[in-house]
């Protein structure tokens, strides 16, 4: 399966705008598109730039609404206006050449201005606010300018905005990319066949230091809160009452005894399930961990190995029979960055007919 299991988006959040300044972008952007494309394109993105930089929006509705501009500019771009077909053309010559004249549904419309154009418009615009200090970068508003990018098939443009978010505190787990959002970004550069741009994806989202520590805040400190305080108090609690059902040790002595056994039981079987939980592979399609990887290190990075795991699936061959037959510059980038995590792109052992 060539795609990776993706996606679980943020809600949308759809604020209502009634402030001066919302309608004042609103009303430049409708009259800088309503010029003809091909004799005021430039004008009028320089126009809409030269807006939204002055704007200074300073609240989240109004920095989402100038990102929806940009948005909605881009997605205008993107519709094809095909060229009328005489109905009745002259002579069969005339005809095909008439229907090669059409635009094709999947031909790129004619751009008048380049690509990374509104993404740069929207970078900047983050920037001057984040630098403000009067706004800090939320999901909501990341997600808004990752679409943008998507909309615009430039995936190179979202590390960029992945840092800045980051950059408060790049270790806090507060700082840490939503799981969500990183999905959606590493999803918009695999369609652009971005590889350099996913892989500091991955580097920024699922491989960054905060978002490791949330994961630990998040999922190890409940289960070590509830093995370590919940479970022994529950144990104790059983072991007196199953110390009064026998009369041939004394109580404190019983309870002692059934507390310890109780208690043996509860960490073997944990420990079974974590070992379980930590080795298991049968998720693992293409990347894989080396021997010798600590399981701790297995658990924290696991999102990381599937992200990497999805890349390679999507770059390389669909049929497994052809996997390790891949060649090219951007498949030894894949294996090397592979390798210097602690991982093995098509391990032979796990290759098809050598189990």
């Amino acid at each position: 399966m060539r795609s990776p299991t993706i996606l679980l988006l943020f809600p949308r959040i759809r604020p209502i705008h009634s402030s001066v300044k919302t309608l004042r972008l609103s009303r430049a952007y409708t009259a800088a598109t309503s010029a003809s494309p091909t004799t005021a394109s430039k004008t009028s993105i320089e126009q809409l730039r030269k807006t939204l930089l002055a704007s200074h929006p300073t609240t989240e509705p109004a920095l989402l609404d100038a990102l929806k501009q940009l948005r909605n500019r881009a997605e205008e771009r993107a519709v094809p206006k095909p060229t009328p077909i005489d109905p009745t053309p002259s002579s069969p010559t005339a005809a095909i050449l008439s229907q090669a004249q059409e635009p094709s549904p999947t031909s790129p419309p004619p751009q008048n201005e380049p690509d990374d154009v509104l993404p740069d418009i929207a970078f900047t615009l983050l920037k001057q606010i984040t630098d403000s200090g009067k706004l800090t970068l939320t999901p909501p508003i990341l997600e808004s300018y990752i679409h943008l990018c998507s909309a615009t098939s430039t995936p190179s443009a979202i590390p960029p905005a992945l840092a800045l978010y980051t950059s408060p505190s790049p270790t806090h787990p507060r700082n840490a990319v939503p799981t969500e959002l990183a999905q959606l970004s590493l999803l918009s550069s695999l369609n652009n066949r971005d590889l350099p741009a996913s892989l500091d994806i991955i580097d920024l989202t699922f491989s960054s230091p905060a978002f490791i520590n949330r994961k630990r805040l998040t999922r190890a400190l409940p289960s070590f809160l509830l093995g370590g305080f919940l479970l022994p108090a529950t144990f104790w609690s059983a072991a007196t009452t199953l110390a009064e059902y026998q009369d041939t040790f004394p109580l404190e002595t019983a309870r002692q005894y059934a507390f310890i056994g109780l208690l043996c039981y509860g960490a073997f079987t944990g420990g079974l399930g974590l070992v379980a939980v930590t080795t298991r592979n049968d998720q693992m399609r293409r990347v894989r961990w080396l021997p010798g990887t600590p399981l701790r290190k297995r658990w924290e990075r696991e999102e990381e190995r599937q992200a990497l795991d999805a890349v390679a699936l999507w770059w390389g061959f669909k049929e497994k029979e052809r996997w390790g037959g891949e060649q090219g510059d951007e498949w030894e980038l894949l294996r090397s960055v592979v390798g210097r995590k602690g991982m093995v792109l098509d391990a032979p052992a796990s290759m098809p007919g050598m189990q």
